[in-house]
């Protein structure tokens, strides 16, 4: 990820597809358990307003208490993801890309 602009893109555009998490859930891309591990986080995240002063310098975003808010919801969801995934080849690339943070 190179800047918070990226990474809100590659979140909602790239991976849902610009779609809501029901409907993903609903095509079958999602599982309820999954949908529900991630509730939190995505709506936190969508929900997110850049601070006032944000200019394109993603050190405001990072020092805004609310980013940091999305950042543990993040991880609660993470962690909630791994618990719930059934495929072992989901899992070990979960895992894979903790090993490498």
């Amino acid at each position: 990820m190179s800047s918070y602009v990226e990474c809100m893109s590659m979140y909602f555009d790239d991976s849902l597809h610009g779609e809501p998490l029901q409907a993903m859930c609903d095509r079958g891309m999602l599982s309820l358990a999954e949908m529900e591990s991630v509730g939190n986080f995505h709506f936190a995240a969508d929900n997110y307003s850049e601070p006032k002063d944000y200019n394109g310098d993603d050190s405001v975003i990072l020092s805004d208490p609310a980013w940091n808010e999305i950042v543990l919801a993040a991880q609660d969801a993470w962690a909630r993801l791994l618990e719930c995934i059934e495929s072992e080849d989901e899992k070990v690339y979960m895992e894979n890309l903790d090993a490498r943070i």
